[in-house]
């Protein structure tokens, strides 16, 4: 009876984060496209730029401890320590506030000495980070209503902020290119509205649940100073971890824009963006399991966590496969038909990003099960390994092979960061990975064949597009046809992967199960969930152990 329980949870919170992450990655497609086809690529590259310097200084702006709600709200809520929720809450909202605010000054006056760094572009990237410093701050605060809601399982409001935040994005800089012309200045106001209105909103729907937990405090009962040590310690790791991770992502760029200019990062960042739609599905079947498997932790119910743990890896596997094949078959043709021949270049960057980024999905839950037993150190000892792999490969590759050496880096990077935590994972805790999963790599394989030798068909059909003329409407009309080109092709993968995975017999029961509970969550008809399952239930191979 837990299993399903659990099994509906997980369910839940994958329809709202696939419908969430679904609808902020159309949103921002259609933003890239903007972005690629009407500003030229050496303004694209500055604002990437300046978003990856950012990044970096994004590490300091919580002190880390903005990530540990996701730890301990859930977790002092299984303990039923009210208490220290209070203080918790008090702790993490003050400094966030405060740090942020510091760090926001720093990067506005330090813009100029950073920017010259960066040779040609130094006027539009010391304008574009004085213009975003005050990010820092609404990114902060949007960031952490967000994950307090996350924490308490209210997925569904979680991921609206963002949609609404990737909406106005989208808007505004589509206003501003209107009224004030495609420049630097556009683009970065234009982005950062979005948040401003986004951290907004949010604070309305989070302070109801921080008043109520703050009707917990009792300074009385519980001592401040321990516990402050025990959640900024958390949080410092944490925070070391997180810049791990942040480096790890932003390095690449940072060092195309050292080493060569910001066209190529213009390049580089829109191939490796298109390419994050792989982690789509598979980040929507584990988006719960974080704060589940730590309220189970919390609990000592480490068998049902690690149920959780065998079917979120095993869905992450089956959802990610289609689209990755996708985007490796057709990497050039895709880049072109949405951003134009200026970004096609980019196709060995984006099929070699695919694959990292999918193989670094499967091992997504192994992340959280270390996090959830805040194994941190082991998490910064692997994220060290990682960034150093990461950057004698970037060092050594950017200069011999340009973007499609830092591609490389980052996919080699992301596979040993994957093999990293199945090993690590297993050792520490006996968690291994599921080997009923070895069925859909098979059947992957086999897709993938197949497509490419529907590959030539296909291209032929795609010449084939009517031309629909000259203009801003003509071009999205144009683009719409190439979204449904997109669709098919994901649908033929989706279908040829599906039948081999029936044909192996790859699924079990608890599948079954997390799609009925999906379906009913989509206020599907009854009559159609039920034949759906009972087609399905033909795929159920023996019970897996």
């Amino acid at each position: 009876m837990g299993d399903s329980s659990h099994s509906k949870q997980i369910a839940k919170g994958a329809f709202w984060t696939l419908a969430g992450a679904g609808s902020i990655k159309f949103i921002s497609f259609i933003y890239v496209i903007i972005l690629a086809r009407f500003a030229p690529p050496s303004i694209v590259g500055t604002f990437y730029l300046a978003l990856g310097i950012l990044g970096i200084f994004e590490i300091f702006a919580d002190l880390g401890l903005r990530s540990s709600l996701s730890r301990y709200v859930p977790f002092f809520i299984g303990k039923d320590e009210k208490i220290k929720l209070a203080m918790l809450i008090k702790i993490i909202y003050t400094a966030v506030i405060i740090v942020s605010c510091c760090v926001t000054i720093f990067v506005f006056f330090a813009s100029d000495l950073v920017a010259g760094y960066f040779g040609d572009n130094t006027a539009d990237l010391a304008i574009a980070l004085k213009l975003l410093a005050p990010y820092l701050i609404v990114s902060m605060l949007l960031s952490t209503n967000t994950t307090l809601l996350s924490a308490l399982k209210d997925i569904r409001r979680a991921n609206l902020f963002y949609v609404f935040q990737n909406f106005i994005k989208l808007l505004a800089t589509v206003l501003l290119f209107f009224f004030l012309g495609v420049t630097i200045f556009s683009i970065t106001v234009g982005f950062l509205i979005s948040f401003i209105f986004a951290a907004i909103i949010s604070i309305f729907y989070a302070i109801p649940h921080i008043k109520k937990f703050l009707g917990y405090s009792d300074n009385s009962k519980i001592s401040f100073v321990p516990f402050f040590v025990e959640i900024f310690s958390f949080g410092l790791m944490l925070t070391l971890v997180s810049s791990l991770s942040v480096l790890i992502s932003n390095i690449d760029r940072i060092m195309i824009g050292y080493f060569i200019g910001g066209e190529a990062v213009a390049v580089y960042t829109i191939a490796a963006t298109f390419a994050t739609i792989v982690m789509i599905i598979p980040s929507s079947f584990t988006a719960m399991f974080f704060p589940l498997v730590t309220e189970l932790l919390g609990k000592e119910k480490k068998p049902e966590a690690r149920s959780i743990c065998n079917t979120s890896v095993r869905w992450s596997v089956f959802a990610g496969i289609p689209l990755a094949i996708v985007l490796i078959i057709f990497s050039s043709s895709l880049l072109r038909m949405f951003y134009g021949d200026a970004y096609a270049i980019g196709g060995n960057v984006l099929t070699l990003f695919a694959l990292g980024l999918l193989i670094r999905s499967f091992t997504f839950v192994h992340s959280f099960v270390l996090a959830g037993l805040r194994l941190v150190k082991l998490e910064l000892k692997i994220g060290i390994l990682t960034l150093f792999v990461n950057l004698v490969l970037n060092w050594f590759l950017i200069p011999l092979w340009g973007i499609e050496g830092a591609a490389v880096a980052s996919a080699i990077s992301l596979i040993f960061a994957s093999l990293c935590l199945i090993y690590y994972t297993k050792k520490v805790i006996g968690f291994a990975f599921p080997v009923d999963s070895l069925k859909a790599f098979f059947a992957g394989a086999l897709a993938l064949v197949i497509i490419l030798f529907l590959k030539p068909y296909i291209g032929e059909i795609i010449t084939m597009l009517p031309d629909v003329g000259e203009g801003v409407l003509s071009e999205f009309i144009f683009k719409f046809f190439r979204l449904l080109i997109f669709g098919a092709l994901f649908a033929i993968a989706g279908a040829i992967y599906t039948i081999v995975l029936f044909l192996l017999r790859a699924f079990n029961s608890e599948d079954v199960e997390i799609l009925e509970s999906a379906m009913r969550r989509a206020k599907i008809p009854n009559n159609f969930i039920e034949l759906i399952s009972k087609i399905f239930n033909y795929g159920v191979g023996k019970i897996h152990g």
